[in-house]
């Protein structure tokens, strides 16, 4: 390890001797550290421009990959080291502003330029959410962050706690693994503990990676433990974590409800593709005998009818939502309609129209039985012999998928048309 200050003029190298450190492990004699480690260092002193202040560590002779890998050793200084943000992560600037209310940013969080192999790190923090495909490298885009809000914790004396600071997604549904989620524990801006660390603080545990964000832990008695997978215990420590509890429960409160509303738009996508393959069925003449033409029907009209149920429960929900996140949960319901197409006057029409449909399911019923099958229309067989395909077929279309039906109907049309 090489350091110099600015305007000192000296740079200070300290080497650790890896493989003396390994024979006395092996060795049997019990040693205190400081003997060990009085053992294995040296420590020199070299002249160095005044200028130069800079810290750097070289691994010399270190065969295992996962220490030299410079991809490996890249992503791991940048989740864990205090680094600062990336310029175009701009939600940034909300937590500057936030930061500035309780004291100095640059005090409070320090940040460092740290490089490997000459790249800058940086925190990988970005505004759009990824889904990996297929296990591969490549990955597509299936949210935004659309805003980021702060918490600040004070003890009961009134002294600084914590300052947390976590993303809003349109979706507000579970991130992927390749976004990093999670609130993470981080003292002095160094991560503390894994991702997952507040897991145990939300109401259902897979509510955690509903979010990115930080938890700063700044109170001078709450101290990384020896492990730095988390806190060694103290009062301060117990007064943050009842916070804490409070703060994550309203959080999953808040993944609870957009869970729910997710949920339910789920149901009228379903009731609304079934509706859109039925209307194309009819259009192209797709329905290839009696009993595909009804059980398609009924299927259908079951899924209007649970899409209603879903509508009729939105608006119950509705009044239970707590106001301050009644703005959020809005926005996910807003943007579930705009994946599939649909806005809220849609789904207000949508409702109104299955519940005419339940009024007089009659007519439903004529409208049906109005439309042609395909069997009906195949020129060169007799009416005996349609009757034994359109059984055939009934009993086919239970067995195979979907296109593989589709596929066998248009050989049987191209052949017996």
């Amino acid at each position: 390890m090489e350091s110099s200050a600015k305007g000192e003029g000296i740079k200070s190298v300290l080497r650790w001797d890896c493989e003396k450190l390994r024979a006395l492990i092996k060795n049997h004699e019990r040693l205190s550290a400081s003997t060990v480690i009085n053992e294995i260092i040296t420590f020199d002193e070299e002249s160095e421009d005044e200028q130069l202040h800079y810290f750097s560590v070289k691994l010399k002779g270190v065969n295992d990959v996962r220490l030299v890998d410079p991809n490996d050793v890249y992503d791991y200084i940048c989740n864990i080291c205090p680094l600062p943000f990336l310029p175009k992560f701009y939600y940034k600037n909300i937590i500057y502003s936030k930061l500035k209310a309780i004291g100095d940013p640059n005090t409070l969080i320090k940040e460092y330029p740290v490089f490997i192999n000459g790249k800058q790190a940086t925190k990988q923090y970005v505004t759009v959410i990824y889904k990996r495909e297929n296990h591969l490298n490549k990955k597509r885009k299936v949210d935004d962050i659309t805003d980021v809000h702060t918490k600040t914790f004070f003890s009961e004396d009134d002294e600084l706690l914590a300052f947390c600071w976590y993303t809003i997604t349109k979706k507000l549904q579970t991130i992927e693994r390749i976004n990093n989620p999670g609130i993470k524990y981080r003292k002095m801006n160094m991560q503390i503990g894994g991702s997952d660390s507040l897991r145990a603080f939300f109401t259902q545990p897979r509510f955690s990676n509903y979010f990115i964000g930080e938890l700063h832990v700044f109170h001078k008695d709450i101290s990384p433990n020896s492990q730095r997978d988390g806190f060694q215990d103290s009062s301060a420590l117990r007064e943050l974590n009842v916070q804490m509890k409070a703060f994550l429960k309203n959080l999953s409160e808040l993944c609870y409800r957009a869970s729910e509303v997710n949920s339910i738009i789920n149901k009228v996508a379903v009731a609304k593709d079934a509706q859109d393959d039925f209307d194309r069925k009819i259009d192209e003449n797709r329905f290839a005998t009696i009993k595909q033409k009804e059980e398609e029907s009924a299927s259908l009209i079951r899924k209007q009818q649970e899409a209603e149920k879903a509508l009729n429960k939105l608006e119950k929900l509705k009044g239970r939502i707590p106001e301050e996140i009644k703005p959020i949960i809005r926005k996910v319901q807003v943007t579930a309609l705009e994946d599939i197409g649909l806005n809220e006057t849609d789904i207000s029409n949508f409702a109104k129209s299955n519940e005419n449909e339940n009024e007089d399911q009659t007519d439903l019923d004529i409208d049906i039985k109005n439309i042609d099958v395909i069997v009906n229309k195949l020129s060169k067989l007799a009416r005996k012999e349609k009757k034994l395909l359109s059984f055939v077929l009934d009993n086919v279309y239970e067995k195979i998928s979907e296109d593989e039906f589709e596929d066998l109907i248009e050989k049987i049309v191209r052949e017996y048309s």
